[in-house]
């Protein structure tokens, strides 16, 4: 399906609204299934739903992948025919003028500077990311003394205020001007709000954190691959997608 590039942010942040909701719902229903029967047998639980949904959905998947890989060899075709077109104009243009035939030459990408520093951002940035994500349980039990209860209150209001930013960002992305801009924020904000979270002494304290931290980093992941698809083109989306996410 394409999307026009007015709507790509807004799409991605409908697309990936599905992890926040699950950050809303899931603490609450794990916790409750954790404190009931332990541990182990909410981590099965979970595993058990995502595999029985995911069996359900893999016809669909596989029917969409077939129709999608179709697409993109089309287009792949048509991108050749034309970039070999271009080639030979470019070339039937150099002997007109009698300059040396030569072929372009393609950058690797772990030589080009804008890749390196794109990734270099991504490592910093996912690490801001993350930490506070896998650490606050940790965080509000070592300095709180906090129940785990709270920890699960904490995620849902980093997803229920993340969520209107995900739905918003393609309206805010166009006031801005630009998607990449509203990235920057995005990050420069979940920066201090990570840097903040030292300063949290009180549950309220932890609750406001939380509310001000999901506004930061809700757009991110969302806007990252459209930034990526801005960037870098089409076809190496993939490839540049899934090292940036490997940092």
């Amino acid at each position: 399906m394409q999307v026009p590039k007015d709507k790509q942010a807004f799409s991605m942040g409908i697309a990936t609204c599905g992890a926040t909701f699950g950050c809303m719902v899931l603490p609450s229903i794990v916790a409750a299934i954790m404190d009931r029967f332990g541990w182990r047998t909410a981590w099965i639980c979970l595993g058990s739903c995502t595999t029985l949904v995911m069996c359900g959905a893999s016809s669909q998947y596989a029917g969409a992948a077939e129709i999608e890989a179709s697409k993109r060899r089309h287009g792949q075709q048509q991108q050749q025919q034309q970039e070999k077109l271009q080639q030979q104009q470019h070339q039937h243009q150099q002997r007109e003028s009698g300059e040396a035939i030569t072929a372009p030459a393609r950058v690797p990408l772990f030589r080009d500077p804008l890749f390196v520093i794109w990734w270099l951002n991504s490592l910093l940035c996912l690490i801001g990311f993350f930490a506070p994500l896998t650490l606050m349980a940790y965080f509000l039990g070592a300095t709180m003394n906090a129940a785990p209860q709270v920890s699960a209150n904490v995620y849902i209001i980093i997803g229920a205020t993340g969520l209107p930013m995900r739905i918003g960002q393609g309206w805010i992305s166009k006031k801005l001007g630009s998607a990449r801009l509203m990235l920057w924020f995005s990050q420069f904000f979940a920066g201090v709000m990570v840097a903040c979270l030292g300063f949290c002494s009180s549950e309220i304290g932890a609750y406001i954190w939380a509310a001000f931290y999901g506004i930061a980093q809700g757009p991110y992941l969302a806007l990252s691959t459209v930034v990526i698809l801005d960037l870098f083109g089409l076809d190496l989306l993939p490839i540049v997608a899934g090292l940036t996410y490997t940092a």
